[in-house]
């Protein structure tokens, strides 16, 4: 299910040029977890188009600008061993954020939850197990 939001958090895919990764706080490596744990799933269209793009949380997008690696391994985590509609959350922030602004919700909008540890005959995996490889392949 998604919630459309008022707001958008704006993110940036990469760290800033010239600029060394920081090693995420304990607090701040608890605060994106948090986040992906306690929000909903949501939507923006942030120029009003209908192009709609996954809204990564605020606390998500800071740790991905300082540390792509640490933020990058979180989301796989969460991916791997998180519930559900956890994994999926992570799934959409991920793609979102390697891939940019939109990427993430062609494939968001077909997950299924109640089928995301289920095994997919064309797939010869569960869905969880299929994008955790897909996600893996390009880190």
């Amino acid at each position: 299910m998604f919630v459309t939001t008022a707001f958008l958090v704006v993110i940036m895919t990469a760290p800033l040029p010239n600029t060394k990764p920081v090693k995420l706080s304990p607090e701040q490596l608890a605060a994106a977890r948090a986040e992906v744990y306690n929000g909903e799933l949501a939507t923006e269209s942030p120029n009003k188009d209908g192009k709609s793009v996954i809204v990564v949380p605020e606390a998500v997008a800071v740790a991905h600008r300082r540390n792509v690696a640490e933020t990058e391994s979180l989301l796989l985590k969460i991916i791997e061993g998180g519930n559900p509609a956890d994994s999926i959350k992570a799934v959409a922030y991920l793609i979102e954020l390697r891939d940019g602004p939109g990427s993430g919700i062609p494939a968001v909008l077909t997950f299924n939850y109640k089928a995301w540890d289920k095994i997919d005959n064309d797939w010869k995996s569960t869905p969880r197990d299929h994008w955790l490889a897909q996600l893996l392949k390009k880190k």
